[in-house]
């Protein structure tokens, strides 16, 4: 691959999958919805550059950080990975000049955003702290708040919600020195008042 085709390519990824939130989004997705996947991919080009990465592997970040809530359209937010590892997969099957082991890779980028994260490689960290981003920074109630109310137009138990938020803040790191660097403040401050608010 060399960068025009990588340009080509993930241009094609972005069009791909905004005619699909544009297209299926069910109404309820207020967070989950493509202004926050295109804000998982802002950030995790932010983070990558500060990362020697090869092509390959930007190619492969990014292409994840646009495919990683696709799932979520269709499917319950407990399996949404998978599901977006399938519309994924469905994409890239017709792309001959995409070799197997990067497709790979862009499944195993897409599985490390599953809660609790856990990635293996640096694109990984990267593409699950782009994710959390919103941890260490000042937008991190509205997005709790909005989640939350995603969550209940879903029909999910939200009654232990303030609880579960805490617990995620106080066992959640980020995994990138960059972003150690850049938000690890702004988390600790948005947990005590957090912890205030109890």
């Amino acid at each position: 691959m060399d960068n025009e085709q990588v340009r080509v390519l993930l241009a094609d990824v972005e069009q791909t999958v905004s005619i699909m939130f544009e297209q299926y989004a069910p109404d309820y997705l207020i967070y989950h919805n493509i202004d926050h996947t295109r804000g998982v991919v802002a950030h995790a080009k932010e983070i990558a550059a500060n990362y020697d990465l090869s092509l390959e592997e930007f190619f492969t970040l990014v292409a994840a950080a646009w495919f990683h809530d696709t799932g979520q359209i269709f499917s319950a937010p407990q399996r949404h990975e998978e599901e977006s590892i399938k519309i994924a997969n469905l994409y890239f099957s017709g792309q001959k000049s995409i070799p197997v082991n990067l497709i790979t890779a862009i499944d195993h980028c897409i599985l490390a955003t599953r809660m609790p994260q856990r990635p293996h490689t640096l694109i990984e960290e990267i593409l699950c702290d782009a994710d959390l981003y919103h941890l260490g920074t000042a937008s991190f109630f509205a997005v709790d708040k909005a989640v939350k109310e995603e969550a209940m137009l879903r029909g999910l138990d939200v009654s232990n919600w303030e609880q579960g938020t805490l617990k995620l803040m106080q066992s959640h790191h980020f995994h990138t020195a960059y972003c150690q660097d850049k938000l690890n403040a702004g988390k600790q401050n948005n947990l005590l008042m957090l912890l205030k608010r109890q």
